[in-house]
């Protein structure tokens, strides 16, 4: 009984810490937030390894720049995920580098074929323009 005990307490650690797992650093993989206000003065969130962490950091900003500055907000880049970049094209020649880039867009492209996005990216549109303002042109090419 102790050893099944020390069984699921080992893999529930285990998978909390994978739910929580940090950052390659350098790779610039994670959620990023930004807004920008009338000051001039911008603020940008990320990168975290969950959506919800950089909602929270996001809205802290925003927070900080209202109520304890007084800005404005202009605009806000609302959280989304950046995929890492490798770490390994400083080592290939600029013509490798860029086939290895090619590669990644393609895979890409493919990812959004395959989950099609559009409709997402659509209803976030509609949520941040319900009334389809025209000076708000967010899913004209997306529908």
């Amino acid at each position: 009984m102790m050893k099944l005990r020390t069984l699921v307490i080992v893999g529930l650690f285990s998978a909390a810490q994978a739910a929580t797992a940090a950052l390659t650093p350098g790779t610039g993989g994670g959620y990023y937030g930004s807004a920008w206000y009338n000051s001039g003065q911008g603020s940008v969130v990320g990168p975290y390894p969950t959506y919800q962490q950089c909602q929270t950091a996001l809205q802290n900003a925003l927070n900080n720049a209202v109520y304890n500055f007084g800005w404005s907000i202009v605009s806000v880049d609302y959280c989304h995920y950046n995929p890492p970049a490798p770490m390994v094209m400083h080592e290939l020649s600029p013509v490798e580098g860029l086939d290895y880039v090619g590669g990644i867009m393609h895979e890409i492209e493919a990812a959004r074929a395959r989950f099609r996005p559009e409709a997402f990216e659509s209803a976030l549109c509609d949520i941040v323009d319900p009334d389809e303002d025209e000076d708000f042109d967010c899913d004209e090419d997306k529908r």
